[in-house]
Order: structure tokens, then C-alpha cells, then sequence
């Protein structure tokens, strides 16, 4: 997996809480971080899809990452929040249980995964191994946020297309 050198381009990573499990998306994906907003639920949207959401003026998706990667449901607690990323030219709300912070990480700490089974195990783009035994698996946005995924709010809007 020879892209693990650059999932981190500028060696930032957003961290975050999925349950007790801490995953990261780089820094550079990440346009803002809000509370949870309300949320229209979408007609035949997949699962994962909660529906859309009105973030100043721009309806975006809202993605449960949790339910995405096979997690179950997020049950929302006052940490709960929304990260807003880009993926294939477009924005996406993600719902996250709680945000922890910006990391730092050199080119040697950025291990890949081992061989990968799944097409939900793609998703990840490589781990980092942190002081204390933790790992932290990095997310790959254009693998884990389907070009189908983005393309949902359009079919709604505009069901001729």
C-alpha cells in the first residue's frame, strides 16, 4: 500500500472517537468542525446516509461513520459533533461522538495496514502506532465516502438526473 507516505501529506491528522476506538482523517480534508444540526432524512438514501443538513446556506449530507464503517448506530451525546470534509469535490457532514485533536506525526510513525480482506477494510489507508500500545487508524475520505454517497443529495434535489 504505497500510499501510506502520503496519506498525511502535511503530517496533521484530525483525531476523533468512534465508541472507545480513535481514528484520524487528515487535516487537510477537514473544513470546519460544528455541533449537531438538524437533519431531513432522504428517500431510498442508504443506511449510513441520515439525510441532509442546511450548513449556511449549502445543504451538505450527513454521513453516520459509525453505521459506514459497520459500527452500529451513533448514539448522540453532547460530544457528539459533525466534521465537515471534502470528498470528490464536494462536502459531507460526518457524525462523529466526540472530536479529540489535531495530531502531528512523522513519515516513521505512518505504518501501513496489513493485507486487507474486505471492501469496508479499504476504507483505511494505513495506522499509526501511538505511545501506550493505541493504535490509530487513519481514514482515506475518497475510498470511505463514495462518489454514490456524495452523488445522493443530487438524486434527491433533482431526481431526473
Amino acid at each position: 500500500m504505497g500510499e501510506s507516505a502520503n496519506t498525511v501529506q502535511n503530517g496533521k491528522f484530525l483525531s476523533f472517537f468512534l465508541g472507545q476506538d480513535e481514528y484520524g482523517v487528515e487535516i487537510l480534508s477537514v473544513q470546519e468542525i460544528t455541533g449537531v444540526l438538524p437533519v431531513s432524512p432522504l428517500p431510498r438514501a442508504p443506511q449510513h446516509i441520515l439525510g441532509v443538513t442546511n450548513l449556511r446556506g449549502k445543504i451538505v449530507p450527513v454521513v453516520d461513520l459509525r453505521i459506514k464503517l459497520g459500527l452500529g448506530p451513533c448514539t448522540q451525546t453532547p460530544l457528539s459533533c459533525l466534521i465537515v470534509v471534502r470528498a470528490h469535490g464536494a462536502d459531507a457532514a460526518v457524525l462523529v461522538d466526540s472530536v479529540n485533536d489535531v495530531r502531528s506525526a512523522s513519515p516513521d510513525e505512518i505504518q501501513p495496514l496489513p493485507a486487507l480482506n474486505s471492501e469496508k477494510d479499504a476504507a483505511f489507508s494505513s495506522a499509526i502506532g501511538r505511545p501506550g500500545g493505541k493504535i490509530k487508524l487513519l481514514l482515506n475520505l475518497e475510498k470511505l465516502l463514495t462518489k454514490e454517497d456524495m452523488a445522493v443529495v443530487e438524486q434527491n434535489l433533482h431526481p431526473s438526473l
